[in-house]
């Protein structure tokens, strides 16, 4: 049993050290863009660690009550904020895939009025694919699945902290540069 346990933690630590050695850790601090959705994100990036702002997009898929609705109100005001811890591993020498874990808020509303604003506050597990165009540049793929707990003004006025959950799919086309 103890010749298990030290080879398992032996693989693990193996495994482990296999993410030390992407290109994420030479790298330092990256700036970029993507289109998707949100329609616009600025990303900033960090060792293993993806920041990102966005504005525009869709506000995806109820799931509290009987039945599943999707808004009809397609595009709208919609502003993300989003922290992701993305793990890479390098499959050839330019092309790089990653996954993890991370958390987003967003505030979305489809009129003017405080009463049909939502925000929200998510779980994400966000999937890349990175290829290096030279050594500071890369372009990408990444989307992130996500579930929310939603609140808006009337949740609110009667005492409940959340209306509901929401699922919500973001991603998009990435461009970044390293500095």
């Amino acid at each position: 049993m103890q010749k298990l346990m030290l080879i398992v933690i032996i693989i693990l630590s193996m495994w482990v050290n296999s993410f030390g050695k992407s290109s994420y850790l030479d790298r330092k601090i990256g700036f970029g863009g993507s289109i998707g959705n949100p329609i616009f994100n600025y990303i900033m990036s960090f060792p293993f660690i993806d920041l990102e702002i966005g504005y525009g997009g869709t506000n995806g898929i109820h799931l509290s009550g009987s039945k599943l609705k999707s808004k009809k109100y397609d595009f709208n005001v919609f502003v993300l904020s989003a922290l992701d811890l993305i793990f890479t591993i390098l499959l050839t020498d330019k092309l790089s895939i990653g996954t993890g874990i991370g958390g987003n808020i967003h505030i979305s509303s489809h009129k003017s009025d405080f009463k049909n604003m939502e925000t929200g506050l998510g779980f994400r597990i966000p999937i890349a694919i990175f290829y290096d165009l030279t050594t500071k540049t890369e372009i990408g793929l990444k989307i992130a699945p996500s579930i929310e707990l939603v609140s808006n003004a009337k949740s609110i006025a009667y005492h409940h902290i959340y209306a509901g959950l929401k699922t919500n799919i973001m991603g998009g086309i990435l461009f970044k540069y390293y500095i």
